[in-house]
């Protein structure tokens, strides 16, 4: 045993130093693939009643631009008897009025909604659950969904014909969840981890 600790003192005198470095040369992933995925910065938040204004950056081939929005929550209230959906007995559908202001330039295209309840699950808005039939976007007012991002670089960001969005609207996303979740909160964001939440109760 003593001729193999002579052997390797030197590596094992490295042994810490290499460890540090290993573990220091992938903590640039805890940002990246941990912190940055996730609803972990509430950029605005409110109660239900009371406008919320929210700025968020976003990155497209046209550059760097801003969303500016006003957002009303009025209600989060059952949507209904799950059986005339053709849900599962387990699940119950909520319906989420959201009332909006913006500007009609605004890239509002891709937002995305959830509830979150009292023990931190989310559950997320999906235009296609079951037999809901809904709409895309949750926070837009049908296919009047105004300007889209640029996807090819050198084309502007714009509305396509007959989807200019007006500058006030209203929502009523429904999003199922367990009947015995406590719904706490309204989510609503673009890109993570910045989003708006408003607490219900």
């Amino acid at each position: 045993m003593t001729d193999w600790l002579r052997r390797n003192r030197w590596g094992l005198l490295a042994l810490p130093a290499a460890a540090v470095l290993a573990v220091g040369a992938n903590t640039q992933r805890v940002q990246n693939y941990w912190w940055e995925n996730d609803l972990r910065r509430a950029a605005a938040t409110g109660v239900p009643g009371e406008w919320v204004t929210w700025t968020d950056s976003f990155d497209d081939s046209a550059g760097r631009g801003t969303r500016t929005l006003r957002v009303k929550l009025t209600a989060v209230e059952p949507a209904g008897d799950p059986a005339d959906a053709g849900l599962p007995s387990d699940l119950t559908a909520w319906q989420v009025t959201l009332h909006f202001e913006a500007a009609p330039d605004q890239v509002l295209h891709g937002c995305l909604l959830a509830l979150r309840d009292e023990d931190g699950n989310r559950y997320e808005y999906r235009s296609t659950a079951d037999s809901l039939g809904q709409d895309d976007w949750p926070c837009l007012p049908g296919q009047r969904v105004g300007p889209r991002p640029a996807l090819t670089p050198g084309r502007p960001r714009a509305a396509t014909p007959g989807e200019h969005r007006p500058p006030g609207w209203t929502t009523r996303p429904v999003v199922l969840v367990p009947r015995s979740a406590r719904i706490t909160e309204v989510l609503m964001w673009w890109e993570e981890p910045d989003h708006l939440v408003v607490r219900v109760n």
